[in-house]
């Protein structure tokens, strides 16, 4: 079961250094679904300002905000595998609260003021009037900026870490995948499932590419005890897109199961983004 959330409780999430919040927290914390505020945005798209209100984020923003901003205590699982996300702003909540216009959106929002967007400043030197209490506060607060910084740094440093042995992962893959003969540009069924599955079955997947018409292309597999078997490799630049096309179109049809209308109504295990908050 998700934890309930606070506005007093709520994991901090920044971006280009504003304090902002995801759909899925809003709607939880508003107490109504995802699918609401998401209409609510659509039917009054031009009440809504781009980085002033919200920030949209896909592709190379998204990518790198999930390995440096995104806290992992955030509570949505799925959050991760998502390839579009909108955060809101102070001014975006507050617009979602207007509309909505129930007492508990307003006194919600009041609260996410407080303890959220607005929090206490720590008491500085200039606020007391002992020369010496006020030094003690503002060492205080300047070891705590530098030990903030330094846990950036580290999360810093371990991302590009992390970034650089993936990358080196795929670099030997690819090498070993033409050493057993894929096609240039081309990546194995076996490769395809692990970088690009998205937690699907692997069944699904690959009737999901097919549906989708990825170009393939026949190769002779050399196996590890030298056998050779005939199999086919996928155009590797059309997966991705024709995966997620295939989960946005599919509809969720209970809390963990979507049916999918391009597999003739087809089920599969998957839970959208939408869903969890539904």
């Amino acid at each position: 079961m998700q934890t309930a959330i606070t506005p007093e409780n709520l994991p901090v999430i920044a971006y280009q250094n504003v304090r902002v919040i995801t759909t899925e927290q809003l709607a939880q914390l508003y107490g109504t679904d995802v699918k609401n505020i998401q209409m609510n945005y659509a039917n009054n798209k031009d009440r809504f300002v781009s980085e002033k209100h919200f920030f949209r984020l896909e592709g190379e923003d998204l990518k790198d905000f999930k390995r440096l901003g995104m806290p992992n205590d955030i509570g949505y699982p799925s959050l991760k595998f998502t390839s579009r996300l909108t955060l809101w702003t102070e001014r975006g909540a507050s617009r979602h609260a207007k509309m909505l216009d129930t007492d508990e959106a307003w006194e919600v929002f009041g609260r996410l003021e407080e303890a959220y967007f607005r929090p206490r400043e720590t008491p500085t030197e200039q606020a007391i009037s002992d020369p010496a209490l006020a030094a003690i506060v503002k060492a205080i607060v300047e070891v705590d900026k530098i030990k903030q910084t330094q846990t950036l740094m580290l999360a810093q440093q371990t991302a590009l870490s992390e970034q650089t042995k993936s990358i080196e992962s795929r670099l030997a893959q690819v090498e070993l995948q033409h050493r057993n003969g894929v096609p240039q540009g081309y990546v194995s069924k076996k490769h395809a499932h692990h970088l690009y599955g998205r937690g699907l079955a692997d069944g699904i997947f690959h009737a999901a590419l097919g549906a989708s018409q990825v170009p393939t292309k026949p190769y002779i597999h050399t196996t590890d005890d030298g056998h050779q078997v005939p199999t086919i490799a996928y155009l590797e630049h059309e997966i991705e897109p024709a995966i997620e096309q295939f989960l946005a179109d599919s509809i969720q049809c209970t809390a963990h199961m979507c049916a999918s209308p391009v597999l003739g109504g087809r089920r599969f295990r998957y839970q959208k983004l939408g869903a969890l908050a539904a």
